[in-house]
């Protein structure tokens, strides 16, 4: 009866791993042993049997590792040319970061002012209905407290119209030089001009985005202005063709009223000497193509 030894069976195990290894080598073409193959820049290393290998990159021995050596070198001037790269990169990544944080808070101011004025025009509206309905009702008592409630949701309207127009008259002024600014002595504007004499279409189409977003935001204010003072005056138009004649004197002369005091439309104002209304936006408009007529002629 034969007996296997433990210890024998071990150094068998050890010696077929041992000629395992030694055949991958020779089939990867190291005569030497040496488990390291070169390929393209990237080194072959085997960590043993225990550990996958795998590709790691490999530093050229003439290779700068230094600010000084990199400055020294032959290729100085790509290395400043990604440096600087990089860093013009990193800059404007930031710079459009902050811009995004400063921005979005501005959108909401405007988004919010739009809904307010929206909803002070619809309100006007309303008024407009109510008093077209003066004169159907035979109540003396009904038609009057009809005519009350009119007169102080319409006194009520035009107070907070005022405060409005006291909140927000200095910005809508700086907007409106902002945009202007930067529509007609800006980079984008002179960029349009010299895009237009270059005939780049690229940079054509990119500009003409680009003012068209800087004119959107005085379109809110003039457009938001605009439709409130027309909504308040249409109250005076509204008073002067219900049917007062069917009212009696007393009542007669609180729709006088009415019409005199409507007669005083609601006006949104930049810094208080510029009403915002579609007829001065047209004039920023005008301005801006004036301005952008006259960075043609000294471009060309």
């Amino acid at each position: 009866m034969i007996e296997n030894n433990p210890e024998d069976d071990s150094h068998e195990i050890s010696n077929l791993g041992h000629r395992n290894d030694v055949d991958l080598n020779a089939e990867s073409g190291n005569g030497s042993g040496e488990d390291v193959e070169e390929n393209d820049g990237l080194r072959f290393n085997d960590c043993g049997v225990d550990f996958e290998t795998g590709l790691v990159p490999v530093c050229e021995e003439d290779e700068p590792k230094t600010y000084d050596e990199v400055m020294a070198s032959n290729e100085a001037r790509k290395w400043k040319e990604a440096v600087e790269a990089e860093i013009i990169y990193k800059t404007m990544f930031i710079f459009q970061v902050v811009l995004v944080f400063v921005t979005c808070p501005t959108y909401a101011v405007e988004a919010f002012f739009l809904g307010i004025t929206m909803h002070l025009s619809g309100q006007f509206e309303i008024i407009k209905l109510e008093i077209h309905k003066i004169g159907h009702d035979e109540k003396v008592n009904g038609e009057s407290k009809k005519i009350e409630a009119i007169i102080n949701n319409h006194i009520h309207l035009l107070k907070t119209s005022m405060y409005l127009e006291n909140v927000f008259n200095s910005q809508i002024l700086l907007q409106l030089l902002t945009s202007s600014m930067l529509v007609c002595i800006s980079v984008s504007g002179y960029q349009l001009t010299a895009s237009v004499e270059s005939g780049d279409g690229a940079m054509l189409v990119k500009n003409i985005g680009l003012i068209t977003v800087m004119l959107l935001q005085p379109l809110i204010y003039c457009f938001a202005g605009d439709h409130l003072s027309s909504q308040s005056e249409g109250v005076k138009h509204a008073a002067y063709n219900c049917q007062w004649y069917n009212l009696s004197a007393k009542h007669a002369k609180d729709i006088l009223f009415i019409i005199r005091r409507a007669d005083i439309p609601v006006k949104l104002t930049a810094g208080k000497f510029v009403t915002m209304s579609l007829s001065q936006y047209l004039d920023v408009i005008k301005t801006a193509a004036s301005y952008m007529s006259f960075l043609r002629v000294t471009y060309s």
